[in-house]
């Protein structure tokens, strides 16, 4: 399906019944990354699965964190949904913390998972990694990971939803980053995945179609992850 929002062409897929949760996808990728997640996740959810602009089969925008979260912001106007739950990965992670900073009643829960605030926040390895490549491609979706997000503590103390912070025990950034997340949104909650790294819990519906169902519906997750308060 294709919605206008923010003065461009969304793709997105509409998928099950059940209360409204919007899935977020990461840099480069697309909706198609949720498939096996939303096969566990529609018959209690209706999922509404975007491709952020410049991805997937959405129109070629700028690239920049803030515009991506109007973008959704607009799609959920567009589409007359009443406070979803959002569930953002990675780049998609970003996108709903700002989106959840700046538009606190649009949304119902919120679930974060592999975000971060900062360029810097990425180990060091990894940000060299990155620069080298964006030296020798040029690629946009790697300069916009180079270049934002830079969300700050105010804007997360702004955060009034129910929300879920969520990192792989060896994810890209440090585990102090991912608690500083959680410790910023008052009464966040905070899940280290152990044994996990950035993506590899994406694929594991096993484990992360509960833990989402669980917060969503306001049980307690379980699982083999540590759930823990911010520090």
């Amino acid at each position: 399906m294709i919605a206008e929002a923010n003065g461009i062409k969304l793709y997105y897929k509409k998928l099950g019944r059940g209360a409204p949760l919007i899935l977020l996808h990461g840099n480069g990728e697309s909706h198609e990354i949720f498939a096996p997640l939303a096969e566990s996740l529609q018959n209690s959810f209706c999922l509404y699965m975007p491709d952020s602009r410049g991805h997937g089969q959405s129109q070629k925008a700028p690239l920049d964190y803030y515009l991506m979260a109007e973008d959704i912001y607009c799609l959920i106007k567009c589409l007359g949904l009443k406070a979803p739950h959002l569930f953002g990965f990675s780049d998609g992670g970003i996108i709903a913390l700002i989106l959840a900073s700046r538009a606190p009643d649009c949304i119902s829960s919120l679930t974060a998972a592999g975000a971060n605030l900062s360029p810097r926040a990425f180990k060091m390895h990894v940000r060299l990694r990155m620069q080298i490549e964006y030296f020798f491609k040029r690629e946009e979706k790697t300069r916009l990971m180079l270049k934002q997000p830079e969300i700050t503590e105010q804007a997360l103390n702004r955060i009034t939803a129910r929300s879920l912070i969520i990192a792989g025990e060896k994810d890209v950034f440090p585990l102090k980053h991912t608690q500083s997340i959680a410790e910023g949104i008052p009464h966040s909650q905070l899940l280290i995945l152990k044994g996990r790294n950035h993506y590899n819990y994406i694929y594991d519906t096993n484990m992360l179609a509960p833990i989402l169902s669980s917060f969503c519906l306001k049980k307690p997750p379980s699982g083999s992850s540590e759930l823990r308060p911010p520090l």
